[in-house]
Order: structure tokens, then sequence, then C-alpha cells
């Protein structure tokens, strides 16, 4: 099976067309690229990006993975909505699951709960500011199942972190991303 799609490079008017079998995985998309002379061949720091308009959010892809299973993972666009409310709260990364911790403080109390899985979740970023969001230091976590498996996807498919600094913010994406 054979799927046409549009790569995009540095912004959203310059694009490249490329056919995807089911083994075609982003280094294999990269290194088709540098020997057409799409992108530099010399620089070693290019990454393809999953950008997910419906939410305004993108996220680096690894170098193995498939990207016909990306491409075939993607949710038709039904209304494009955020929500807005933030809650506070504390949290902690504890192997793979994130505990949303009930001491403000940050203590450590038989009340804290497990909150997601990230083996189920990928890291995203906003292409563009969140409304409503505390700081414009946000990323999101989005489920990898379907949104259709969600009874509030506007509420639960993607669900977002705001931090207080920049520093945290490269700090938190790093952790989870390496704890995935």
């Amino acid at each position: 099976r054979k799927v046409s799609i549009r790569i995009y490079v540095n912004d959203a008017r310059r694009y490249y067309t490329f056919v995807l079998t089911e083994y075609s995985t982003c280094e294999m998309i990269l290194g088709d690229m540098k020997k057409s002379g799409i992108i530099d061949p010399q620089k070693t720091t290019w990454a393809l990006f999953e950008l997910v308009d419906y939410f305004g959010i993108e996220r680096p892809l690894n170098h193995f993975e498939n990207i016909m299973s990306v491409v075939e993972g993607w949710e038709p666009k039904s209304n494009n909505y955020i929500r807005s409310k933030w809650q506070k709260g504390v949290f902690r990364l504890q192997g793979h699951s994130l505990i949303h911790m009930k001491d403000s403080r940050g203590g450590k109390s038989k009340k804290d709960a497990h909150y997601l899985t990230l083996a189920n979740s990928d890291v995203y970023t906003p292409f563009e500011p969140l409304r409503g969001a505390p700081t414009r230091f946000v990323f999101g976590l989005k489920s990898e199942m379907p949104m259709q498996m969600f009874e509030k996807p506007d509420e639960d498919y993607v669900k977002w972190f705001a931090v207080p600094t920049l520093d945290s913010l490269r700090e938190w994406l790093q952790v989870l991303r390496l704890a995935k």
C-alpha cells in the first residue's frame, strides 16, 4: 500500500510530495530529502514534526517511527475547540506514569493519584499561544487512542499542562520524551 503526502520544509510555503509505504520511517524520508538536495546533507540536526492542526500542536517524530502509522492515526476535523479552563496541580513522573500529587507542596501522600500513562500518550507543544493558559510555557499529552474513544474529547483527548518558566518547560519535555 502506498500513500502520497506533502512534507513542508521550514514553513507552510515550501513543500515536497513523498510516497510512503508501510515501511517508511522518518530516517528513510530524511535520507531521501538529503539525497534529493531538499535539505542540507551536511547537517545532522534535521527532524520531522507531526503537526496536528486541529489542536494547534506539534511533536518531533523519532527517527525510527513509521510515518504511515502516524498518518493513519490522524483524526478528521470535527470542531476546533480547546478547553481553556486551567486547574492548578502538582505532578511527578514515576516510571512511565504521571502522578497527580494531592499535597501541593510536593510531598508524597497516600492520596496521590495516577493521572495517565505515557505509554499511551505523545508529548506535543502548541505552535500558537494557547488561549486561557496561565503562562505561555505549555505542553500537551495527546492520547494515541482514537478520539472517538473519549466521552468528552474536547477535555480528555489532549491533557494540557502549563509551567512557570521556559527552563521548566524544556526540562518537562525532555524528561517526558525520555520516559516514553
